[in-house]
């Protein structure tokens, strides 16, 4: 009679649920297989019934194991595990070890791929979804900053970078000399932002414009006599030679200029004397008239002076009246001229006589004594002191 394999008292008897009755096998069971196995064929019977006879020999795997549609009902030994399996027809069932308990037989469980004869559990791709992740801080990100490979990390924004409130990342606003929206590219730069310190650095003696004969960039201008440009002011060389380039207006009468020229030429008439003397010291040319025969009389003249105020911030008139008496022969029909004689003067050098735009005319004679100088600065307001010479006849 063959090996007879009798079930332990009190233990559950195999039914068509094996797994189950096979999983509350305990250990001594499960010892007492193994011993058998090693001594004879047994196995359970596909029924389930009792004695289990030698029909089903346990077998011993020392590779792949067999096909399941032809080892229904049989038990198995994995050498490479040390694990006993039972067959269902579909499927090699783990059943227990030398430490006891069950396994999971190799397959795909949903998100999880058994192999390795139950001991490999594998996360498929793209199973774990943002809801199985754990949950982390609002308003972070998931990298890793940590030098080295390792776990993820929650990562957050700074330094430009914020997070819009529906799921993106933006750039922050830019404030200070340079400004733009959130999430903008459009940059500006702010008025007033651009100091003398951030501009290019300049050649020394040049000022900032442009002088290429069509809009563009700022460009170096240069300064040349009789300009000047020391401690950043830009100034006039009253000393400069100002050769061809001088200009004098010339008037009649007072009235607009008939020419603007480099020089004047005096040309003496009939009963007139004229008389030229260079006053080289007040940088001049003095021009004495005088009439002779005819009956045109004699020429007086003289100097004078105007009075505006002192100070450049008492620069608020532009028309003074200064009077000249004492002379006894002017008569009412008597012809009366003034005009600013080019002399240093306390509050004016000799090119700011010639330059500044003084109307002066003569007037309101007074018999036997006099006549009225009235001086109006043409443009703006003055202050100071001119020089004016004057002659009558």
């Amino acid at each position: 009679m063959a090996n007879r394999l009798r079930r332990t008292p009190g233990l559950p008897h195999p039914t068509a649920d094996t797994k189950a009755s096979l999983d509350a096998l305990n250990r001594a069971l499960f010892q007492e297989l193994i011993e058998h196995a090693v001594r004879g064929n047994i196995g359970f019977p596909k029924d389930g019934t009792e004695p289990f006879e030698a029909a089903l020999p346990l077998m011993i795997a020392t590779g792949a194991f067999p096909n399941e549609a032809e080892s229904e009902g049989r038990l198995l030994y994995d050498e490479a595990t040390g694990r006993v399996f039972w067959c269902d027809g579909v499927d090699w069932i783990p059943i227990g070890s030398a430490g006891g308990g069950g396994g999971i037989s190799d397959g795909d469980k949903g998100d999880i791929s058994v192999s390795g004869a139950g001991s490999v559990w594998t996360i498929d791709p793209i199973t774990v979804t943002f809801a199985k992740i754990q949950n982390i801080a609002t308003d972070r990100l998931i990298g890793r900053d940590t030098a080295a490979s390792g776990s993820v990390e929650e990562i957050s924004v700074g330094g430009g970078l914020e997070f819009t409130g529906a799921a993106a990342i933006r750039r922050s606003a830019l404030t200070g000399d340079v400004t733009a929206g959130v999430g903008s590219n459009s940059t500006t730069i702010a008025n007033d932002a651009v100091t003398f310190a951030k501009m290019q650095d300049l050649t020394d003696a040049r000022l900032v414009g442009r002088a290429s004969g069509a809009p563009g960039d700022p460009e170096h201008i240069s300064v040349a006599a009789p300009l000047t440009l020391a401690a950043t002011v830009l100034g006039f060389d009253a000393a400069a030679d100002l050769s061809n380039n001088a200009r004098v207006a010339v008037r009649k009468n007072s009235a607009g200029s008939v020419f603007i020229r480099r020089r004047i030429n005096l040309i003496e008439g009939a009963n007139v004397t004229l008389t030229v003397a260079d006053d080289a010291g007040n940088e001049e040319v003095d021009v004495t008239v005088a009439a002779s025969g005819g009956g045109g009389g004699s020429v007086n003249s003289g100097t004078t002076s105007v009075d505006f105020g002192a100070g450049a911030s008492n620069a608020n008139d532009t028309h003074k009246v200064v009077t000249v008496i004492g002379q006894a022969g002017i008569v009412a029909g008597s012809l009366v001229q003034a005009w600013v004689r080019g002399t240093t003067s306390a509050d004016h050098n000799i090119d700011e006589h010639m330059v500044d735009e003084l109307k002066v005319e003569a007037g309101n004679i007074v018999a036997g004594t006099g006549f009225d100088i009235h001086v109006t600065c043409v443009r703006g307001k003055t202050y100071g002191v001119y020089n004016l010479n004057w002659m009558w006849v």
